[in-house]
């Protein structure tokens, strides 16, 4: 799920090089997370919560180019983490790598709060068996991690500081493979940290007044692609479905940070072709979809959410008269802008907590 991920955020951890007068200060830690998974998804359930940790490597950056890639203060850098999921017989364990990006929301020298993006690849040792582990939630061992968290710190002594966080995980291979119910594992965790003795951060203001707005209308236009695999079933053997579409939207930026989008994204789903292909239907497979929704602004770096209405989806006549279900699904991106307007990043879509697919998005901005 998520090579391309790892690959922007490190995009943006680079960009956010610091100047020659600022060094990014290096910090280490180790956070013990202690998870939840809905026994009703797992079978046999879960008795026991899985447990983890997780060790991290990166730099705090405080630097005027990394103040101007997203308009903040951050830590950013790479993790190594392991998961017990204390259900050998159907969930196993995990082991994963990947990239963080930690923008500092609040910060004095002996206590801070931050919001960390993670992404990355895991290992998962139990994969889905029709007669010997009915759990559909994995159907191979490469998997994508992502995940989203609170962190807060307390200096305790020296270089050393107290960590608690709550996080949120989300394990899937975005339909690559099948089955791929994916997992949920929210957590609370404890760790600690060394590194950069107590600072006062840089007063941004001191780098000079910084540039308004120079308009709040946009428009963006990007191609979309993906590959999701549909198992083999009955005589129909397994196979790799293409996807491929164009999504259009216009928005408005309220301040440099916030803004609101809405356009059209039109797909042609060649695994929606073959679903309805093994169903014996040759009703249309095509899709177009109205999204709305907002977006946060950091620097070049665009989170966006949106949520969609299939207006036409397969098998269903205009304005959403029959056809499959469900017709609406969620939407969210991470887009980065370089400054000719080139718009790469990965949307992923969503129907409430099952991910259904990873898109790789190029296009551009205006």
């Amino acid at each position: 799920m998520i090579s391309f991920w790892s690959v922007s955020l490190a995009t943006i951890t680079v960009a956010g090089a610091q100047s020659d007068t600022v060094r990014p200060q290096i910090e280490g830690g180790t956070v013990f997370h202690y998870g939840y998974v809905r026994p009703e998804k797992v079978t046999p359930a879960s008795a026991h919560p899985p447990v983890g940790v997780e060790l991290t490597l990166g730099r705090l950056q405080t630097g005027q180019r990394a103040w101007q890639q997203c308009n903040c203060f951050f830590r950013a850098g790479g993790y190594f983490n392991y998961y017990s999921f204390r259900n050998l017989q159907a969930l196993g364990h995990s082991a994963g790598v990947g990239a963080y990006m930690e923008p500092l929301l609040w910060h004095r020298a002996a206590f801070s709060v931050s919001v960390r993006l993670s992404l990355g690849v895991s290992y998962v040792s139990k994969l889905y068996d029709p007669i010997e582990n009915p759990n559909r939630n994995f159907g191979s061992h490469a998997n994508g991690m992502t995940g989203v968290g609170v962190y807060a710190r307390r200096r305790l002594a020296g270089r050393w500081s107290g960590v608690l966080s709550m996080e949120y995980r989300h394990l899937s291979n975005a339909g690559i493979w099948q089955p791929n119910q994916g997992l949920n594992v929210p957590s609370v965790g404890v760790g600690l940290v060394y590194g950069p003795p107590a600072m006062k951060l840089p007063n941004p203001q001191s780098w000079g007044k910084a540039p308004m707005l120079s308009k709040r209308w946009f428009g963006r236009a990007v191609a979309l692609a993906s590959v999701r695999v549909m198992a083999a079933r009955d005589a129909f053997p397994e196979r790799s479905c293409p996807m491929f579409g164009v999504n259009l939207l216009a928005g408005y930026r309220f301040t440099k940070a916030h803004a609101l989008s809405t356009g059209v994204e039109l797909l042609n789903d060649g695994y929606m072709k073959e679903e309805l292909r093994r169903g014996g239907s040759s009703a249309r497979y095509q899709q177009a979809t109205w999204l709305a929704g907002y977006e946060l602004w950091q620097g070049r770096v665009a989170f966006t959410a949106h949520f969609g209405w299939n207006v036409v989806r397969p098998g269903a006549a205009f304005m959403g008269q029959g056809g499959y279900r469900p017709a609406t699904y969620q939407k969210y991106g991470l887009l980065y802008v370089l400054h000719n307007g080139l718009t790469m990043g990965i949307v992923v879509k969503a129907f409430g907590e099952n991910t259904k697919g990873f898109q790789l998005a190029v296009g551009g901005s205006f």
